[in-house]
């Protein structure tokens, strides 16, 4: 984060991406992707890569999460794992089918 404005000036260079997970870890706040730091870090790249020609991108499964960061200026997000979706997918019959059986 403190290199953006030296790497955004590498020729060929199309996106950034932000791993809030990995930038959690890296001021760390390990696995605290909403602590203030990584928030505030996540708010200010795309603010920084504006008139780069560089977009900024994450990966976020939350569609609240995912609303928020395009509208702070990300235009490349990976919208989760098929991993991630399917294991939520799996709980929620999980969770139905041991209530159907209470």
């Amino acid at each position: 984060f403190e290199n953006l404005d030296e790497i955004k000036e590498i020729p060929g260079i199309d996106v950034i991406f932000v791993g809030p997970l990995d930038l959690s870890a890296s001021v760390g706040r390990i696995t605290d992707t909403a602590s203030r730091e990584v928030q505030d870090i996540m708010r200010e790249v795309p603010e920084r890569l504006k008139g780069s020609g560089i977009m900024a991108g994450t990966t976020l499964t939350d569609v609240g999460d995912i609303q928020e960061k395009i509208d702070w200026g990300y235009r490349y997000i990976n919208v989760g794992s098929p991993l991630a979706y399917g294991v939520k997918v799996l709980q929620g019959h999980l969770d139905v089918l041991r209530e159907y059986r209470s």
